[in-house]
């Protein structure tokens, strides 16, 4: 058992190793100028944003859009408003500029007003209600929360799942899984949480941060687990991050972040 463990250890930091040289080389990030989130939306909405210059020039740009389930996100990258000279995305950058919404071959044109432009910089996010037109700045209150603990509870759930085909059966030793992916699992999330324009780098911290996770419970569980002996829960915890990350992965990629 302590081989194993010791090879497992092993195994851990040489990942680790190889994971930090890889952040470090790659290259800079530039989030986008703007970003908007729908709400009671179509799912044939497309949207585009006329900036206007000082000269009276008028710039359309269409937004970049994604689609994420029940969520739809537009972004504007401050590299696609080539006819800008030193356009950055701030807030004088989008005074008396307008969203064009068009779904259904209809085009609706809806102005940014003043008083919120002022507040924008650059990575904010706006919130387009569909149906009534308005625009609100900063991402809803709960949402973030919501879709951390959302991750947690698929995460710990599919743990669980796995230490019971492996046949385990008190009640602490789920508590202990439970309490364990909580923990571990919501430090982890915790991390993702608020990642809705995501760096490329972000994905190499989260590997550390997922190293560190699940060496944590491999330690805590196999110190505290006595259901079973020691090997069975080590293949059993691995498994059961193994199945855990590939949950994650999933609602990472496909579900809104």
């Amino acid at each position: 058992m302590k081989r194993k463990l010791c090879q497992l250890t092993v195994f851990f930091f040489v990942l680790w190793m190889m994971v930090v040289p890889a952040h470090a080389a790659m290259g800079s990030y530039h989030p986008p100028a703007v970003t908007i989130l729908t709400v009671n939306a179509p799912s044939d909405l497309e949207i585009s944003i006329r900036l206007h210059k000082r000269d009276g020039t008028v710039i359309p740009s269409q937004l970049q859009k994604k689609t994420r389930l029940w969520e739809q996100q537009f972004r504007l990258y401050r590299e696609a408003v080539y006819g800008v000279t030193s356009w950055y995305g701030n807030d004088y950058d989008l005074q008396d500029s307008e969203i064009v919404l068009l779904s259904g071959g209809q085009e609706r044109v809806i102005p940014l007003p003043r008083e919120l432009t002022d507040l924008t910089d650059i990575d904010n996010v706006l919130v387009l209600n569909y149906r009534t037109g308005e625009i609100t700045l900063g991402e809803p209150f709960l949402r973030t929360p919501l879709l951390t603990l959302m991750r947690v509870a698929v995460a710990v759930g599919m743990e669980c799942l796995v230490f019971y085909l492996y046949h385990y059966a008190e009640k602490r030793t789920y508590l202990l899984v439970i309490l364990v992916g909580i923990v571990t699992n919501g430090l982890l999330h915790w991390f993702t949480s608020g990642n809705l324009n995501t760096d490329p780098r972000w994905v190499i911290l989260y590997m550390l941060f997922l190293l560190l996770a699940i060496f944590a419970q491999v330690l805590v569980l196999i110190m505290f687990v006595e259901e079973y002996d020691k090997n069975r829960t080590l293949a059993a915890t691995v498994v059961a991050n193994l199945a855990a990350i590939a949950a994650t992965t999933v609602m990472l990629a496909a579900f809104p972040v």
